[in-house]
């Protein structure tokens, strides 16, 4: 499984975060889950399994503040992936 997750400032308020993930061959994605400062901020599940996914969640986090986002993608076998990002 490959995935990313990166964070840019918001020109209006907090920050933007982009999230993607994409399964390897053989591989599919069965449900995604990001968490922003410890509170969900965007889950999904899906049947059939996809491939690939991405969303960008505005306005999220704190600024100033400190910040941590974790992004959780299971594949269709139940194993998962975890993704961190912390700022400032």
């Amino acid at each position: 499984m490959q995935g990313t997750l990166t964070h840019a400032r918001n020109a209006v308020m907090d920050w933007d975060i982009t999230v993607t993930a994409k399964a390897e061959k053989g591989e599919t994605i069965s449900s995604v889950e990001v968490r922003v400062n410890g509170s969900s901020v965007c889950s999904e599940e899906f049947n059939p399994p996809i491939s690939q996914w991405n969303r960008v969640l505005t306005q999220q986090g704190q600024y100033p503040g400190e910040n941590k986002t974790e992004f959780t993608v299971a594949d269709s076998n139940g194993n998962e992936s975890v993704y961190d990002d912390e700022w400032q």
